[in-house]
């Protein structure tokens, strides 16, 4: 120890700042590895602690040198079994902890320079271990200073957890509590109206007050002030073994949307089922007002050739009664084309009778003669429910062509589908149609919905 004692003041003075400054050091360097997610593990805290023993050791060395340098007594005799049993315990400490990181087997190694044996080389061995030190705080200090400012530290981490309006109670298996955020205790004291501890008593607790849905480990709670609250419990695994996470949320909001949302469709559905009762009404009218109008030509018809006949009749000179019977057949063969309605006449009837719910229709081309026309009159009666109905449409547009084939093409300006549609009893039916002759049928779901059947111009169907 004598060295210490000949040592200028300076010179001790000098060696007891370096060895302030460098505990100063480890404290910043504690302060900024205390929040990081590398510090919660045992071994970097008990290497800091070990850190900090042997800077203190340092410390007491140059304080009782100093002591003995100004009266000339030598004080450490009496320390050094305390200070053997320090050493070895700071180098078990570095030892144990060179398992996270290998330079920390150079602290254990470099720890023995403090052994009192070593005191015949003060204060090298004191400034070889500062230095050591501080080359180690100087590198962690500035790493720590990095993540601490640019990564997420355990404490961000909680509070950012404890900002978060979803209430979270983090439990072990039989309920002791890991972790719970702020508003977790808020929905507690506001349905409870106390803190529950064991996560396990709070399910139980919270059970009694709310509606249960156990197949979803759910609970559904109904505060007074009118706020719905919806609980859930899930299991999770951690390296420790099974816990729960149980967590809270105000789905007040949600639930009014979800009734405000519930209750459109119901009035949507109404709507529709009344929309398609009177188109189920309008049709028969549809097809009576062409009955009607068949009936008032066959009348007129009739009406001609009867009093002509009985003119002839009458007429007891008129010998040529083969000219009679002719225009017996040409009558009935008359009578026979009126009755079959002309498909141009029910299309007139059938957007008149859209037109006065107000559907607008925009016609383009010519619809064909005969039973293809009435067969496209058809497909369009059974187009225009399904867009009025299931698109909500208010204009169609028809284009009928006539190449290689007859084609309508039926647009309307609807809310089209989303995704992938399934052919109901309109489209099926309009599709078992058209391949009844031989036909296609193609369609786009998007919007505007497009339908589009084509019908070989010489086939089954008639012209």
């Amino acid at each position: 120890m004598a060295n210490l004692y000949i040592l200028p003041d300076s010179w001790l003075i000098a060696l007891t700042l370096w060895t302030f400054l460098s505990l100063a050091a480890e404290s910043f360097l504690v302060y900024y590895q205390s929040p990081l997610p590398s510090f919660q593990n045992t071994r970097q805290r008990l290497v800091e602690g070990a850190q900090l023993l042997l800077l203190l050791l340092i410390f007491d060395l140059l304080h009782d040198g100093m002591g003995g340098h100004s009266t000339g007594v030598t004080m450490m005799t009496n320390h050094e079994a305390l200070r053997t049993v320090l050493v070895v315990l700071t180098s078990a400490l570095f030892l144990y902890g060179g398992k996270e990181d290998k330079r920390n087997y150079i602290l254990s190694a470099a720890s023995f320079l403090m052994l009192p044996f070593l005191d015949s080389i003060l204060p090298l061995n004191l400034m070889l271990m500062l230095l050591i030190c501080n080359v180690r705080e100087a590198v962690l200090i500035s790493q720590s200073y990095r993540q601490y400012h640019e990564g997420l530290t355990s404490l961000a981490i909680e509070e950012a957890i404890n900002k978060m309006p979803e209430g979270i109670f983090l439990t072990r298996e039989e309920g002791e509590p890991v972790l719970i955020n702020d508003s977790m205790k808020q929905y507690m004291a506001d349905i409870l109206g106390k803190n529950v501890a064991s996560g396990r008593l709070f399910w139980e607790e919270i059970g009694k007050r709310g509606e249960i849905f156990e197949e979803k480990d759910e609970i559904i709670c109904r505060l007074e002030d009118g706020r719905i609250i919806r609980f859930t419990r899930e299991p999770f695994i951690t390296p420790t073994g099974f816990g729960w996470q149980i967590r809270a949320a105000d789905i007040t909001e949600l639930e009014q949307m979800n009734r405000q949302l519930y209750e459109k469709n119901e009035a949507l559905r109404k709507q529709n089922e009344k929309m398609k009762d009177l188109l189920d009404i309008l049709v028969p009218l549809e097809s009576r007002e062409a009955l009607r109008t068949i009936r008032f030509k066959i009348h007129d018809m009739m009406g001609q050739r009867i009093s002509c006949l009985q003119q002839i009749l009458n007429n007891r000179d008129y010998k040529n009664y083969g000219s009679i019977g002719r225009m017996l057949s040409r009558l009935l063969e008359d009578m026979e084309k009126e009755i079959k309605v002309k498909p141009d006449l029910i299309l007139t009837e059938l957007l008149g009778t859209y037109e006065s719910l107000g559907i607008r229709f925009h016609i383009k081309g010519k619809l064909p003669e005969g039973a293809k026309g009435s067969l496209f009159v058809e497909i369009l009666r059974e187009a225009a429910v399904n867009a009025i109905i299931h698109g909500k449409a208010d204009e169609i547009t028809v284009t009928f062509e006539e190449e290689n084939h007859y084609a309508m093409t039926v647009t309307d300006n609807g809310t089209g589908s989303s995704g992938p549609l399934k052919e109901g009893g309109g489209l099926s039916s309009i599709r078992t149609r058209v391949e009844k002759e031989k036909g296609t049928m193609a369609y786009t779901t998007g919007c505007p919905f497009i339908l589009k059947v084509t019908i070989p111009v010489k086939d089954s169907l008639s012209s």
